[in-house]
């Protein structure tokens, strides 16, 4: 099994969500991509022990990947001129999952791949892995709001529980938690910024599942982040727990 959790500038959450993952995934299948910058994301991974794979990807485009052509209006829309990348964070996981050419191999066909993000914090256990089946993305449902880890995660919910992402399109094209058996030549991709590569990367599989035993607590911010960190650091105040 390979998990890949992408980070730059989250050290602050990762550190309270790594050790979680860590509970849930195997040690030592779990990598932590960042960036050179990144020291306190490096950091918080090898405190846990997991693989580190540190790539300038975030701001590099692979070519030989085309952008759709939607992409045009959304950098209209943001302000941006051109494509350059702020935060290409499919190709920084494909290459820390060795789908493209990098320091990582390739998997074996059909090995279990999860990718998740730095933000999200997991409630339940993950599947037996001999029951994936190949063609088909695993999703789980994504709750809003801080956890008071003190009492547990699943006891309170310091915030807003969000129904919308209940529906189940959101809950397997999120990139937040996909699951799948690897099939050769299939990525993530290349593009301009952190959004909207997951839910292209969902229409690839023929069949998509929501997972019922295991669901993640979001406690960063939604649709801010996508040109990289700007939401401020999260602290135990901002939870409202100590």
């Amino acid at each position: 099994m390979r998990v890949v959790i992408p980070s730059v500038n989250y050290g602050d959450l990762l550190a309270v969500t790594l050790p979680a993952w860590a509970k849930v995934c195997p040690l030592h299948a779990i990598t932590v991509v960042t960036s050179p910058e990144d020291h306190e994301t490096q950091r918080v991974a090898d405190g846990v022990g997991v693989r580190v794979y540190v790539t300038d990807a975030w701001r590099r485009h692979d070519p030989s990947w085309p952008i759709p052509d939607h992409w045009d209006g959304l950098w209209r829309e943001r302000g941006r001129k051109d494509r350059t990348p702020t935060m290409n964070k499919a190709l920084a996981m494909d290459e820390a999952f060795g789908f493209v050419a990098s320091d990582t191999p390739a998997p074996r066909p059909g090995e279990p791949c999860l990718a998740l993000d730095a933000d999200c914090y997991p409630v339940g256990q993950l599947p037996d892995l001999d029951d994936l089946h190949a063609g088909v993305l695993y999703g789980c449902r994504r709750f809003e709001g801080y956890p008071d880890l003190s009492r547990g995660p699943e006891i309170v919910l310091k915030g807003r529980i969000t129904k919308s992402q209940h529906a189940s399109a959101i809950a397997v094209g999120g990139g937040y938690f996909q699951l799948f058996r690897y099939r050769p030549g299939r990525r993530f991709g290349s593009y301009p910024g952190a959004d909207g590569y997951d839910y292209d990367f969902a229409f690839l599989w023929a069949r998509g599942v929501v997972l019922q035993g295991i669901h993640v607590l979001h406690f960063g911010e939604t649709h801010r982040n996508w040109e990289g960190r700007v939401t401020p650091r999260w602290t135990p105040e901002v939870s409202g727990h100590d």
